[in-house]
């Protein structure tokens, strides 16, 4: 009998310290086929990095990033070849990342609970998992291949920029901390951010969106939910057929060109603007709907804000 307790207790202890090492803090998975990597990191302690190409590991102490990204925090490695590598990144205390513009196909930061921000932009990324990185507050994967993104356990983050990638929906509806949100480009037609009280800036352009509830989002500054380019070919442009900013009092630049705005949308969006007094002024852009040319641009103008029409 104590033969048989022994052994279910090393049984026991073999099973938690297989889990502990499951759910422990590192290491972090970068995949790329580019021949020159360099990215950035922060934090404390020491990081190991495994390059994949059978060369040696390298081990390096972490900085802080008090006064920004500086050559301290940069890692840097040549390929011979142009093959797929996987880079292996080991450190318990890895609390910043910048990882854009080296060409990655895959990214794990899953077992990196530590991370506060991850600038994975300009890659070729499908997926990207942050569920477990619960202390993000900002997340920058702008300009990648994404059709899916769960941020419903990042409710820290306070800046998400996901603009350029194949969102067709996003809810930011758990993030009542989002203070920035850019998530233009990307083929949604529909975006609710009404729970996100904190929002100052929402740049939602070029995605197809026919329903936006910004209502009562008293800190919003700047919005941006037109199509902002016209010299660049391929862009969506939003079809808007209605606009309600009512509540928005502190709102100064509104750019809601390209949409679907009839004239009787947009003297409707005229009533529902602010007529508080802004710092610097407060604009309006409204060209290229079907009621540019024939609505009352007076209602908006009267309340001081200036009506562009380019």
């Amino acid at each position: 009998m104590k033969k048989i307790k022994f052994c279910i207790a090393v049984a026991i202890l073999l099973v938690t310290a297989c889990s502990k090492e499951k759910d422990g803090p590192n290491p972090m998975t970068m995949t790329t086929k580019q021949s020159n990597v360099i990215f950035y990191m922060t934090g404390t302690g020491t990081v190991t990095i495994d390059w994949g190409d059978k060369t040696e590991k390298e081990t390096y102490p972490l900085f802080g990033i008090e006064y920004g990204w500086d050559a301290k925090h940069s890692y840097n490695h040549a390929y011979s070849g142009t093959s797929t590598h996987i880079i292996t990144i080991t450190g318990e205390n890895i609390t910043h990342l910048f990882c854009g513009y080296i060409g990655l196909s895959g990214l794990d930061v899953s077992r990196n609970p530590m991370l506060i921000e991850l600038h994975c932009l300009f890659n070729q990324l499908t997926d990207l998992d942050v569920r477990k990185n619960t202390k993000l507050k900002l997340l920058s994967a702008s300009a990648n291949l994404i059709a899916s993104l769960d941020i419903s356990k990042n409710t820290e983050l306070e800046d998400l920029r996901c603009g350029g990638n194949q969102l067709t929906i996003l809810d930011v509806s758990r993030n009542t901390e989002l203070v920035d949100l850019y998530c233009n480009g990307n083929p949604m037609t529909s975006l609710d951010v009404s729970n996100n009280t904190k929002l100052t800036t929402l740049v939602c352009d070029d995605s197809g969106i026919n329903n936006l509830n910004v209502r009562g989002l008293t800190s919003l500054t700047r919005l941006v939910c037109g199509k902002s380019r016209n010299d660049i070919p391929g862009y969506l442009g939003n079809s808007l057929t209605s606009l309600d900013v009512s509540g928005c009092i502190s709102l100064s630049y509104l750019c809601c060109e390209n949409n679907l705005l009839s004239v009787g949308a947009l003297n409707a969006l005229f009533e529902t603007l602010h007529n508080n007094m802004i710092v610097g002024g407060k604009d309006i852009l409204i060209s290229n709907n079907p009621g540019t040319n024939e609505c009352l641009k007076s209602i908006a103008e009267n309340k001081g804000w200036w009506v562009t029409i380019r």
